[in-house]
Order: C-alpha cells, then structure tokens, then sequence
C-alpha cells in the first residue's frame, strides 16, 4: 500500500498479516479474540496498533522509519522481535502475560512497558543514546 490503513476487526480466529509494506499510514488489529501475528512489515511512517487482543500476540521482523509500535491491553502472552525503528516508540500498555521484546534496534524515541502484570523480558535492546523506560504501576 502506497498511503491509507490496513484494518482487521474484531476476527474471532487466528489472523495474521505478514509481508506488508506501507508507505504511510495505519496498520490497525482491533479486539481479535484469537491468536494475532505481524510478521514482515515495513513501514515508511504510521503506526502499528494491537488493541485488546485476549490471544497470543506476536509482531517479527518490522522495520519502521517513523511512528509507533502499540501494544494495548493483550491478555496473553506478547512477544515484538527484530524489531527496528529509525524514530518512534515501542509501547506495550498493560499486558496481563508473558512480555518479551527482543533485538529490538531504536535510532530514537522510546521502549515503554506500562503496568505488565506477567513476566517481562528485553533482550538484545540497541537503542543508545535514548532511555529505557519501565512503568510498573
């Protein structure tokens, strides 16, 4: 897709959505009830947003030159991976499972992990020279 947004709405099985490319816009998964994985996506600018997933959530292999990656309300387990971004943040709101951000690459912006209520893990972060934040609550 050259602009726009790429929406999937309240699916009620597995969904996935892998090798897309944007050049702006929204990539949106909204109040899926089963398991939900981004895999392959590059984005010149816009946003990735997982809202109210209640199953396993994964996002691997996005490259992102500008905006946010959202991760709100999972309540299973969540897992980004490989995961770089030239300038944006990286933001996981109260997730109720497992959470695990690896080879996660930030040239700027922010890693944010809000109120997690299951076991946390960042591993392999390159994201000098901005802060990593933990917000537990």
């Amino acid at each position: 897709m050259k602009s726009g947004n790429l929406n999937f709405l309240e699916p009620s099985g597995p969904l996935q959505a892998c090798n897309v490319v944007m050049k702006s816009g929204n990539l949106n998964f909204l109040e899926p009830s089963g398991p939900l994985q981004a895999c392959n996506v590059i984005m010149k600018s816009g946003n990735i947003n997982f809202l109210e997933p209640s199953g396993p959530l994964q996002a691997c292999n996005v490259v992102m030159k500008s905006g946010n990656l959202n991760f709100l309300e999972p309540s299973g387990p969540l897992q980004a991976c490989n995961v770089v971004m030239k300038s944006g943040n990286l933001n996981f709101l109260e997730p109720s499972g497992p959470l695990q951000a690896c080879n996660v690459v930030m040239k700027s912006g922010n890693l944010n992990f809000l109120e997690p209520s299951g076991p946390l893990q960042v591993c392999n972060g390159t994201a000098l020279p901005l802060p990593l934040h933990f917000f537990l609550g």
